[in-house]
Parts: C-alpha cells; structure tokens; sequence
C-alpha cells in the first residue's frame, strides 16, 4: 500500500445504519429480542482493496465493491476492529481471507438466527460475520447464528475491539476514483467459486457412478472384486462448495 493511504485490514468489520420502512422494522426487531435500541441495521466484512462481503436477500453471501456498498448509507455507518483478528490478518492473511469467503454463495435466511443447523445451509449479514470471528477464535458474546447488528454495537465497550472509523473513511475517500482492482478481485472470487463447484459436482458424478457399478454387480451376483474408484473431498480452502 503506497505510503500516506490509510491502512485497512481483511476482517474489519463495518456497521451500517439504513433508512426506510424495511431499517425501521429491523431495528424494532431487535429491540424486541435484545431489549436494547440498535443504531445500526447492517453488518459487513472487509477483504481490503475496497472490496466487501456482506449477506443481502437477493444474493446470499457475496462480495461488492465499497464504494457501491458505502453509497446506499451516506455517512451513516462505522468501522470496528478486534485486535486478533488484525494480529492475524496482518501475520497470516491467506488464512483470514480463506475464512472470510468460505460461505460465499450461501442463501440469505432470516430463520439461520433461530436454529443452529440453519446457519450450514444459510445465513444472515450477522450471523455470516459471527461465523466468520467463530473460525478465528473470537466470541461475539453469544450463540454465532444468533447475532444481530446490535451484538456487534455492544463489542466497541470492550478492551478487544477498537473504532478505525476514521482510517476506513479516509481511505474510502482516497480511493474511491480507482476501482479496477476491485472489481478484478470481484471477478476472480466469482469465477473460482464457479469454478470450485462445477469441479465438486463432477467428483460427485463419478461417485454416483461408482456407487451405480457396485450395486449391478451384486444384483448380477458378479463375485468378481469390484475396484472402487476413489473420490477425494478436495479442500479448495476458500469455498464451502458444499452448502
């Protein structure tokens, strides 16, 4: 990063406040279950290079430009920042960028907050980011599918998280003019999550078949050895190719 531009880091975490019937109903909803008014009706995660993750309706889990993202808020939003995770972003960034896409394409769930098999198959903005501090040690001080913005207002009261407010506009700010390495590290995410899966799906094919052989051959009575084909469970790192 050239010297002068402020410095973000993979896993900082922005809170983001909307407008609109649908951003008053949310922060009704959670002050219903948490007893405790919400400033904030969004959550999402930062990759660094202006690009984010965050869980929406229409998408699921996906990334998006910062800037495309920040203008639907104005200045109505924070960035927050637990110091583990920036120990470890900045000691073994492969390993923080792996977990923050693992869910990428999972389906957006409101019932993922009530039961915890729900969040393997869906998620929320909330519970997307908890489980995201869950694969790094870091406790959001409840069940991590049962985490709404409001839990992540609460964290800034305490000694391990910190606002970098300030560093995040700036540097939005700085930036927001060159976004073409954004938007090729949008595209690169994409094309290798497609491209993880159709792989995926091809070794489950040739499981299907294998499985397919093995039970002509007992239906024939063919006591001829049957050589099962192997099918290893491939380990893309970034991808949760099974959701």
């Amino acid at each position: 990063m050239s010297k002068g531009i402020p410095q973000i880091l993979c896993g900082d975490i922005l809170l983001l406040n909307g407008i609109g019937i649908t951003s008053k109903l949310n922060r009704g909803s959670q002050f219903a279950l948490r007893l405790s008014r919400s400033k904030y009706t969004h959550v999402a995660l930062c990759l660094g290079n202006n690009v984010i993750m965050h869980a929406m309706p229409d998408n699921g889990v996906h990334p998006i430009e910062a800037n495309e993202l920040l203008n639907n808020y104005g200045n109505k939003w924070i960035a927050i920042r637990n110091k583990k995770v920036a120990w470890e972003a900045k000691n073994d960034l492969p390993n923080v960028y792996k977990k923050a896409l693992f869910h990428i394409g999972k389906p957006y769930k409101l019932l993922s907050l009530l039961k915890n098999r729900k969040i393997k198959k869906a998620a929320v903005c909330s519970n997307y980011i908890s489980m995201f501090l869950d694969s790094l040690n870091v406790n959001v001080n409840r069940k991590p599918f049962n985490v709404m913005p409001s839990d992540f207002q609460k964290l800034l009261n305490t000694k391990d998280w910190e606002d970098v407010t300030d560093e995040h506009r700036n540097y939005y700010d700085l930036t927001k003019e060159h976004t073409c390495h954004a938007k090729h590290e949008i595209r690169s995410i994409e094309q290798s999550k497609d491209l993880a899966s159709i792989v995926q799906n091809n070794l489950t094919s040739m499981k299907g078949i294998d499985d397919a052989f093995r039970c002509l051959n007992k239906a024939l009575g063919i006591k001829t050895k049957h050589i099962s084909i192997p099918i290893p469970k491939l380990d893309y790192d970034y991808w949760d190719v099974d959701d």
